[in-house]
Parts: C-alpha cells; structure tokens; sequence
C-alpha cells in the first residue's frame, strides 16, 4: 500500500492552511536567496580559489585537476565560466549558478516531498530547507555543493516520475542513459544517488515479479560504472587520495573503533551527519532522529522501494566515509540532506497523525523552536559575511599603505589575488599590487625583522589562537599603531620599533 500523494489527497481545513504556509515559505526561501545574493559580500578563500582556476583555464583545461587545492565537476565550471564570459568576472557573474540551483532546489524538493508525505509533514522540512543557513550561504558560494544538491534531487525525482512498470525498456534506458552521464559529469556525489536509483528500480521488479525490464537497467548501470571509473581515473583519483586532502579531511572520516576515544568520534560524526540537515540543538536531534526512525519502520511496511531510494544514498556516503573516499565535513554532504529531510518529514506526518491533541501539539512546538534556531532570517537585512575582504583592502588604502608595505596571510592570499588581479574593479585596488604573499610555515619573528618603516599584514580567516601566536612574534619587532577588525578578516599596521 502506498499513501496517495497530497497533491491528490482530501486535506482537512488544517492541512489548507499548511499548504499555503508551505508556499509562503518556498517564496521566502527563495527570496531570502536573492537578498543575500545581492548583499554580494566577498569572496572567501575557497570561492576565490575556484575563481581562479576559471579565470585562468580555458573549458579544455577545466577538465583536468585543479589548481589550489580546489575540486569541481567540469560541467558545473563550464558553467560558471559560461556565465562570467557573459556577464563578465564580478562575484554576481561567478555566483549566479550556484544561486539558480538553491531557488530551483527547492521547487524539486517541494515535488519529490509529494511522493512521500503530505502538509502535515511536509512544512517542517520545507522550512528547515528554505531557511537553514547552511543551504542560504552555500545557495550564494561558487563551490558546487548546492548544485550537487539539485543534481541529487533531481536523479530522485526523475525516477519517482518515470516507473518501471509505466515505461518500455527503451524509453527508460535513454532517460537514464542521459540523465546519469549529465550527473555524472555535473556532481561527483551524484554517483551515491544512482547506487540509490538503481536499486530502487530492481526492489520495484522483485515486488512486481517482473524482470522484463532489467535489461535497461544493467545497460545504464554500464554506462553510469564507465563514465565514473573514468571520471575517477581522469579528474578525482590524483585529488582524493592525495596526503593534503586526506590530512585536512581526517576528523570526518568514520575509524575503526578500536578505543572508547575513536567510537565517540564516531559517533558524534555520525549525530554531526544528521544534524547538519537541521541544526545541532539537542532538542533538534531527538526530534529529528525520531522522526528519521518513524519513517524507516514506516516505509518498509508500506513501499520498501522508495525507502531503497533514500536510505541506499545516505548508507554509501556513510560506507565511503569508513573507507576514508568520502569526507563528512557538513558543506560536502549537503547534497545528502534532502534525504534526510524527506525521512524527517515522513516521520513527523506520522507523528502528528496519532496521538491526543497535546502530544501533537508538544511536537509542532518542538519542531517550531528547531526552526527558529536554525534559519538565516536576519540575513535579509544583515549581510551573510564570512570572510570579509574589500573593506579591508578599502581600509588599507585610506591609510595610504602600498603592495610593497603589505603582507598577506596564507589564508588571504586567494581573495587577495582575486580583487586586485581579477575583479572588474581592480584598478581600484592597484595601489596594493605587489604585496608579500606567505606560504605556511613562516617564521614571522624573523619575517617582521625586516618588515619596512612602516608596515600591514592581511589576514582573513585564521583560528584565534594562531593568530595571536603571530601577532606576538610579530611585536617582538614593530609597533602596533592601526587595526580593523571585521567578521572573518582583519589588517594589522605597524611601525618600526
């Protein structure tokens, strides 16, 4: 037995007022998408760094590994390229990708939710993805983490959409023939919800008891191993197990759990996963948890097929996880999260369909405090900065400091390079050309020996305590006479002691 979608469903007077709740909250979600967009706060170091590498290579380059530590699919650079040959090379141009793919998101998200959950579920998990911050900042970020996100909702939609027993042979293996070569080279991750996909047709021909169509199957099975093993071969294999990246990503890969030490990592990587969907307050978890356990117990009663089409995805990036191929640093997964939220959403429909009145209310009172503390609503007026990095460089040149007096912290030598190398208004920041830019593993103590009269040092993000650490060696030397401060940046002005 399958519920019937809402779209078709009788709803209650209640569930009326939810649906239009609902499309008040994509409305806003998308555009809480479009005033951050416009805010155009800088770029932070690793937007900067695939900036580069667009700027830089032609569309035939962009096909081989990058440069700067930085990972991309081709087609999401072809695109991004596309869009900065059209419009030129200022963040709107390089952003405008990654903003379309966060507003379109949550349209197919709304009708991939159909297949699985009426209003009543539906709200909360259109409102933690419409709002959350993690998907508003990353709807804005020239990486492809929210177009992974989109390709991954899409796959899933398109298989709801195109049934089994509804569609010839040839008819599904040239949808999928496509569709999966397009993912493929469009999102790395893209790999986990097709592992889903095909599994969920097959789960759908032993229900059935029908393997006439297998054959599309195993055909496009083919097609999406080879253009992944080549693609592996080709872009992600010289990257993914380099020492850097496999070094940088070590606190989110799943370990053996050979101490009580290694099983609590874990596990709190394992809560991490979850609450990257919506929100780390423990009331969020349980909640969220809850609901996640509800909807496994109820969808494998009820069509364990569509269950196979979520749960495989999230099971293979937690697998490739153990096996130290998959990070589960929160940016990375978000492709991951609409799932999750599917499952949330399911389970709380359950919830709040049985049960006296107060414990369903309790519930909706719950999930309200989750949302309130996991939305980025404030950033309609308050600029979702990370790293700010033209108010410093327009500091800078009010104190009359030149490239040759200037010093650029490792980690703000991206941006660096980008507003005064790259940027259309870079002649604006020409008096700053020039400047010193560090690789880690500076000795700053003997650095600032010869630091000119009259000196800066650029930073944008860095830890506290790092920075402190170079400030004091710094001082050893020179005098602190001007700072700025702002969020994820800061200049430091020195004079000779």
């Amino acid at each position: 037995m399958t519920p019937p979608r809402f779209k078709y469903a009788r709803i209650s007077e209640f569930e009326y007022l939810l649906k239009y709740i609902v499309w008040g909250v994509l409305i806003t979600g998308v555009l809480l998408r479009l005033a951050v967009y416009l805010q155009c706060d800088s770029l932070f170091a690793d937007e900067a760094d695939v900036a580069r590498n667009i700027f830089e290579r032609s569309y035939i380059t962009l096909t081989q590994p990058l440069n700067y530590y930085q990972y991309a699919p081709p087609i999401f650079l072809w695109i991004v390229k596309t869009c900065t040959v059209a419009f030129g090379l200022s963040e709107y141009a390089f952003r405008l990708f990654p903003l379309f793919c966060g507003m379109l998101s949550l349209g197919v998200f709304y009708s991939v939710l159909k297949y699985f959950t009426n209003y009543r579920g539906a709200w909360y998990a259109i409102l933690l993805l419409a709002l959350g911050p993690i998907y508003i900042h990353y709807g804005n970020a020239i990486k492809q983490y929210v177009p992974d996100m989109l390709v991954g909702l899409t796959l899933v939609w398109l298989a709801l959409k195109n049934e089994v027993s509804k569609k010839s042979n040839f008819k599904l293996f040239i949808i999928w023939a496509i569709a999966g070569s397009v993912a493929i080279w469009s999102s790395m991750p893209s790999v986990f919800i097709l592992a889903g996909v095909g599994v969920y047709y097959f789960a759908e021909m032993v229900k059935e008891k029908d393997f006439s169509r297998l054959g599309f199957l195993l055909a496009a099975g083919i097609i999406w191993l080879g253009q992944f093993a080549f693609y592996y071969i080709l872009i992600l294999r010289p990257q993914a197990n380099s020492e850097y990246l496999q070094n940088f990503h070590k606190n989110y890969f799943f370990y053996w759990p050979a101490n009580f030490e290694i099983l609590s990592n874990d596990v709190e990587l394992f809560f991490s996963f979850i609450a990257t969907a919506g929100g780390h307050l423990v009331l969020a978890l349980l909640l969220n948890i809850a609901c996640i356990i509800i909807a496994i117990f109820y969808w494998a009663r009820v069509n364990l097929p569509r269950l196979l089409l979520v749960v495989i995805p999230l099971t293979a990036v937690l697998f490739a996880a153990a096996l130290h191929q998959y990070t589960l640093i929160p940016r990375v997964t978000l492709f991951a999260m609409p799932l999750l939220l599917i499952l949330i959403a399911t389970g709380l429909q359950q919830l709040l369909s049985f049960g006296p009145i107060f414990f369903r209310l309790v519930i909706v009172v719950f999930a309200i405090i989750n949302v309130v503390n996991f939305n980025a609503i404030k950033n309609f007026v308050t600029p979702m900065q990370q790293q700010e990095m033209k108010t410093n460089l327009d500091f800078l040149l009010e104190k009359q400091i030149t490239g040759k007096e200037l010093y650029v912290e490792q980690l703000a030598v991206p941006a660096y390079v980008y507003y005064t190398n790259i940027h259309p208004q870079k002649l604006h920041w020409a008096y700053l050309l020039g400047a010193d830019t560090l690789n880690y593993g500076v000795n700053f103590d003997s650095l600032s020996k010869t630091f000119p009269a009259k000196s800066a040092m650029l930073y944008s993000w860095n830890e506290e305590r790092k920075i402190n650490d170079q400030q004091r060696a710094i001082r050893a030397n020179v005098t602190l006479i001007d700072s700025n401060i702002v969020k994820g940046g800061r200049v430091y002005i020195y004079l000779r002691k």
